[in-house]
């Protein structure tokens, strides 16, 4: 998930974002979707390779609590912590997604990562986000 601030020198039809209210400078959220298979190339590195991770305290506090429910444990001292974050991972991967798209839906648009990752240029991903925007 981006933000980007695009200043007007230009009639906004003129680059295709009419559907943005223009100012002094547009802001505008793009979320970059990833395929199916990166995102479980990611997945996959997050359980192989654990870090440390932010986590929203609602979904923390229910995750948690399923985790200890699922492994019979009475209380999070006894959790391993790597063998947590692999469960995890993925179930905050999915509530990260959901809220990335509403929000691209809201305040933006989405571009898939593979078309992003074939411009060759800024004039082609300015392209891209302009279509996106249609």
């Amino acid at each position: 998930m981006y933000a980007f601030n695009f200043r007007c020198d230009f009639p906004p039809r003129a680059a295709g974002l009419n559907k943005i209210k223009m100012a002094e400078c547009v802001k505008i959220i793009i979320y970059i979707k990833t395929s199916k298979e990166n995102e479980r190339l990611l997945i996959d590195r997050a359980k192989s390779q654990p870090k440390p991770m932010y986590y929203n305290p609602k979904f923390f506090e229910g995750a948690l609590l399923s985790y200890l429910k699922e492994n019979s444990l009475a209380y999070a001292a006894q959790i391993n912590p790597n063998a947590f974050v692999t469960w995890v991972f993925p179930k905050l991967v999915a509530d990260r997604l959901k809220k990335y798209s509403a929000l691209a839906d809201k305040y933006g648009c989405t571009i898939e990562s593979d078309a992003l990752h074939k411009c060759n240029s800024a004039k082609d991903v300015l392209n891209l986000i302009s279509s996106a925007l249609k």
